[in-house]
């Protein structure tokens, strides 16, 4: 069961035992703090798997809604401190986050742009078998 030591407890933990408290929904920002702590050269990146569709989201009745914070009150609140941790490192980054984001998400872009179709290329070839394909010519 969670009480608010137990809470206190992952509150600590995560301000710190991480160097670097990343939000899945500011994920290229998050890149960028990552680089920075890590000194990582180069956080382009390709994305795959992602819907081109949008999901429909239904309205919540009040009873869900009620239900969703009574279960996951811990949660909802850990979340909140992430959210703040993840501010605080924003301010705290040794450049300015505002212009070094927009730029990394300009670059990225024209990666994806390159990459993507070269990747694509890649997994078809890896996929090729001479062993199949020379069964496919010689049982003709």
């Amino acid at each position: 069961e969670i009480n608010s030591e137990v809470f206190e407890q992952a509150k600590l933990n995560l301000s710190q035992s991480f160097n670097v408290v990343g939000l899945t929904e500011r994920f290229d920002a998050t890149l960028l703090l990552l680089q920075e702590s890590f000194n990582w050269r180069d956080i382009r990146y390709v994305r795959r798997n992602v819907s081109k569709v949008a999901r429909e989201d239904r309205e919540l009745s009040a009873a869900e809604k009620e239900m969703l914070v009574k279960y996951n009150q811990w949660d909802f609140a850990l979340y909140a401190h992430a959210q703040e941790l993840f501010a605080q490192q924003v301010t705290k980054a040794s450049f300015n986050f505002t212009d070094q984001l927009e730029a990394f998400k300009q670059d990225n872009k024209r990666y994806q742009k390159v990459k993507a179709p070269l990747l694509h290329i890649l997994r078809q070839a890896s996929q090729f078998s001479i062993r199949s394909a020379i069964k496919d010519v010689f049982s003709c």
